[in-house]
């Protein structure tokens, strides 16, 4: 599952995700939508962005912290513009299998990834236009 509130950020996990062999069970823009989509659909991996309006009292730490409580088997990577250490420290330290500053690196995502899902795809990124 993917939850970003920018729809560019969407497509581009949507698509690289789909090419390792994951399969998106849904998309939300914010974390109040994300929280009841995570509940009635248990995804194996949430691509969580920090950075998005808040809703109904909820931020991205908020979900995250939630959802870990309440469906631990969750696996979460964080995704963001805005990469501050203590930030990065307090996922980490609390179950995300990872951090990653937009623009993604998107082999080091796969890495990561592969610890905990070893059946996905190698990534191949696609050739150059010219």
């Amino acid at each position: 599952m993917i939850v970003d509130d920018e729809p560019t950020a969407r497509m581009i996990l949507r698509r690289r995700l789909a090419v390792i062999g994951c399969d998106i069970v849904g998309e939300a823009t914010n974390s109040y939508a994300a929280a009841e989509m995570i509940n009635q659909m248990v995804p194996d991996l949430v691509t969580l962005d920090l950075q998005m309006p808040e809703f109904s009292g909820m931020d991205s730490y908020e979900l995250f912290r939630k959802i870990r409580q309440v469906r631990p088997a969750v696996e979460f990577v964080v995704i963001s513009g805005a990469c501050y250490l203590q930030n990065r420290q307090d996922f980490m330290r609390n179950g995300a299998i990872g951090y990653f500053a937009k623009p993604i690196d998107f082999s080091g995502l796969l890495s990561d990834l592969r610890y905990i899902f070893p059946e996905l795809q190698p990534y191949r990124p696609p050739a150059a236009i010219l």
